[in-house]
């Protein structure tokens, strides 16, 4: 995991959104293969919602 760069919560509905990096160490020789830029950091999002457990994970955006 790269950072969290942002949460952001939503208190009206007792949701919260995370904005986070995510960074590709020990890359393969092979990496050349994959369509994608391995060196940089990639920027993703959660949802979570709160209940009577804590913090739920409701969907992740890849």
């Amino acid at each position: 995991m790269g950072e969290i760069t942002a949460i952001i919560p939503d208190k009206s509905n007792n949701t919260a959104i995370v904005e986070y990096t995510t960074v590709y160490k020990n890359i393969s020789p092979f990496a050349v293969l994959v369509k994608k830029e391995l060196g940089k950091p990639d920027k993703k999002e959660a949802y979570f919602a709160l209940s009577d457990n804590g913090w739920v994970i409701q969907k992740q955006h890849r």
